[in-house]
């Protein structure tokens, strides 16, 4: 229905990408473990696309959507890492948990660096700093305190926002 009443052609697109995108989810979780989490970082940037086009009815570049794509991936990657022992072939798996927590931690580094490069605002740059301080409170709590991948992922939701403010400005 949602889809039906778009009155241009290409937020119909979107919004069919994004269904079908969200429909599939369990078909590739199941067959293609491995490209879950890749999946999951681009299926997630299409929503955002969606408000993004709707504002305006044109697109913000591309690159702007790479930060947010990076942190999704880390994210996902971050839920798998507590997982590896029950999970089947997913990147968590197959790296290691020691190789895939430090891919977390690189993923949100340059999703941050990328940010801090395309933000052109000041309120743009805030984001960028408080995302900064959240992967350094990130880096603390991992290192100094030992906290688990688990316990880490309390740092992920907003890693993953700071991006997403970037493309929705």
């Amino acid at each position: 229905m949602l889809i039906a009443i778009q009155p241009l052609p290409l937020a119909k697109f979107l919004w069919s990408l994004l269904f079908i995108a969200l429909s599939n989810y369990s078909f590739i979780k199941r067959n293609f473990p491995s490209l879950k989490n890749v999946y999951i970082a681009f299926s997630s940037t299409v929503p955002l696309a969606i408000i993004d086009f709707s504002s305006d009815e044109l697109f913000s570049s591309p690159w702007l959507f790479a930060p947010l794509v990076l942190a999704v991936f880390a994210r996902e990657l971050a839920c798998d890492v507590p997982d590896i022992n029950g999970d089947d072939a997913t990147i968590a798996v197959r790296l290691g948990e020691g190789t895939s927590s430090r891919l977390v931690f690189a993923c949100y580094a340059v999703s941050l660096s990328l940010l801090t490069f395309l933000s052109n605002g000041e309120r743009q740059f805030v984001i960028a700093a408080v995302g900064w301080g959240l992967l350094a409170l990130y880096s603390v709590f991992k290192s100094k305190y030992r906290w688990s991948e688990r316990r880490l992922i309390l740092f992920s939701a907003p890693l993953v926002i700071c991006p997403a403010v970037l493309v929705l400005n």
